[in-house]
């Protein structure tokens, strides 16, 4: 698991675990260049409007490419930078980002293998939340993604779940079969995801 941590509030009154190829930025494949990086819809504000509500935020990503030998480790580190000097310039917005770089079909034999922290294993998410002093109750803590495993890693920690549709959100929304993997929102994209997120905040129903 590869990460960085930057706490600003160590008793939040919501936290988001943010997915972020295909929810925050476009999902070009496997991204390896930095100048290829493109912000979904309003992303960033909408970031700042979640922080600003009191949100805790965390990405939580995996990251293939690594294990498959398809991106270079510092290929990966230069779009991280990228993506952090975009979305949180100034180290106010995120709390964390979190990636898992391994897979059990990898090519690169450190990185080959299964793990806990690959979604929707829930190290990632477990890791983030030891950092916090208090947490809010469980319907406050949100998983938001376009993938089905951004459901179901939320679905295991019994947290609310939000499905995008952008990314391979649209497609995905229709191959969910199992009523009890159905996410409890869907929104158009993460703009809608956090007006959601922040109207469930205040108490709307």
């Amino acid at each position: 698991m590869i990460f960085r941590v930057n706490i600003k509030m160590k008793e939040p009154d919501g936290i988001a675990f943010i997915d972020r190829d295909g929810t925050l930025i476009e999902d070009s494949g496997y991204l390896s260049d930095p100048a290829d990086m493109r912000e979904i819809g309003d992303s960033i504000l909408s970031l700042a409007k979640l922080k600003e509500s009191g949100f805790a935020i965390f990405i939580i990503s995996n990251q293939a490419g690594l294990a498959k030998g398809i991106i270079r480790m510092e290929e990966f580190f230069r779009v991280k930078r990228r993506f952090e000097e975009m979305f949180d310039p100034f180290m106010e917005i995120l709390d964390g980002v979190f990636y898992c770089p391994h897979h059990v079909e990898g090519t690169v034999e450190d990185l080959r293998g299964s793990c806990g922290c690959r979604k929707p294993g829930t190290m990632m998410l477990d890791t983030a939340l030891g950092f916090l002093n208090s947490l809010p109750p469980s319907d406050r803590v949100f998983t938001v993604g376009d993938k089905t495993i951004d459901i179901m890693v939320g679905k295991k920690k019994g947290f609310k779940t939000i499905l995008v549709e952008t990314g391979y959100g649209r497609g995905d929304k229709d191959k969910i079969t199992d009523p009890e993997m159905f996410p409890d929102f869907i929104a158009r994209d993460f703009d809608e995801a956090v007006a959601i997120m922040t109207e469930r905040l205040c108490g709307a129903p």
